[in-house]
């Protein structure tokens, strides 16, 4: 079985660029994955490497390289995790790792130190780190991933490659759902999915978001109603508070749909369980961006220490307003 850049669903321009760096010999010492969680830095991290000790190059998953990389244990794939009772790096992880980068790969070309989750490292560690970043020995490839790459010291990042990783199109989250096993993905998933392969993983084992977003949608006439249905809406809200976080999901995913509608009129709604189109007489687009707005202040609140039940009343009445533009 192959586990090289080729075999990665998406991201074809950081793939193009490894594999032209890998078969023209030059290879960066240090490179920075930057993705939010659920798109795949560690897949692709991992799969360099294995490409980078593989003696074809390739990652056949036949030579003994590969066969030890499959199994976890290539000593020349070295993984930095915080202490089990710590939730940084410490400047005496990378300290430690010191030792093992100056000693010579064991078997392979290359000895990969991969770092996932790097933004964790204190400023002392990012030090420590900078003074093999300096002067790292050719044989060494260091991969730090992290979700924020500006938590990382100037002097760090200007001495790697950093790779941002961009969100998938429709056709790359069902191929990789489809490898997953789940052969029929709702058109909502991809919607809501907002281009992140383990964020539609998450929904579609999520048991009632889909549901849930049906209900949502059912209810959405309930904005353009009279002024008591719309307490249906708050009381539906207050009733499901513990699942707060994928409501507001799936009305900012509505409100995609609704500004999507109303740029691209001749086109019929994506959704299978909300359509769009029919609020685009109802609509303006004015008043779908601004409904998208209340959305994201919304899910912020959510963050901070405030009256559930206040936040959800104010977010009701001022959508109906502002839908109504």
């Amino acid at each position: 079985m192959k586990q090289g850049l080729n075999n990665i669903t998406g991201q074809n321009s950081i793939k193009d660029l490894l594999l032209k760096s890998i078969n023209s010999g030059w290879v960066s010492h240090a490179y920075i994955f930057e993705g939010e969680s659920g798109m795949g830095k560690k897949t692709l991290a991992y799969a360099f490497a294995c490409q980078l000790i593989c003696k074809e190059k390739s990652a056949c998953g036949s030579c003994y390289e590969c066969r030890l990389a499959l199994s976890g244990n290539h000593p020349d794939i070295i993984t930095v995790i915080p202490d089990e009772d710590k939730q940084s790096i410490s400047v005496d992880n990378i300290r430690a790792l010191y030792e093992r980068v100056m000693i010579k790969p064991y078997s392979a070309d290359k000895k990969v130190i991969v770092i996932p989750d790097a933004e964790k490292m204190v400023p002392q560690a990012q030090n420590a780190l900078l003074k093999m970043l300096e002067e790292p020995p050719s044989y060494i490839v260091f991969l730090l991933l992290t979700k924020n790459s500006n938590y990382f010291l100037e002097t760090v990042l200007s001495r790697c490659i950093k790779l941002t990783l961009m969100p998938y199109n429709d056709e790359e989250i069902r191929e990789a759902l489809k490898e997953q096993g789940y052969i029929n993905v709702p058109d909502a998933v991809i919607s809501c999915s907002e281009g992140n392969i383990g964020r539609a993983l998450s929904l579609m084992t999520g048991g009632r978001f889909l549901e849930l977003r049906k209900e949502l949608a059912s209810m959405f006439d309930l904005f353009f109603d009279s002024k008591p249905k719309i307490y249906d809406i708050i009381s539906f809200l207050e009733q499901n508070k513990e699942l707060a976080g994928d409501i507001f999901e799936i009305y900012l995913s509505f409100a995609r749909e609704l500004i999507m509608c109303h740029l691209c009129a001749d086109e019929t709604s994506r959704s299978d369980d909300f359509n769009a189109a029919e609020y685009i007489s109802r609509t303006s687009l004015k008043g779908c961006m601004a409904f998208s707005d209340k959305v994201i202040e919304t899910k912020k609140m959510l963050l901070s220490n405030v009256n559930f039940s206040l936040l959800v009343n104010s977010f009701v009445l001022s959508s109906r307003e502002v839908l109504g533009w």
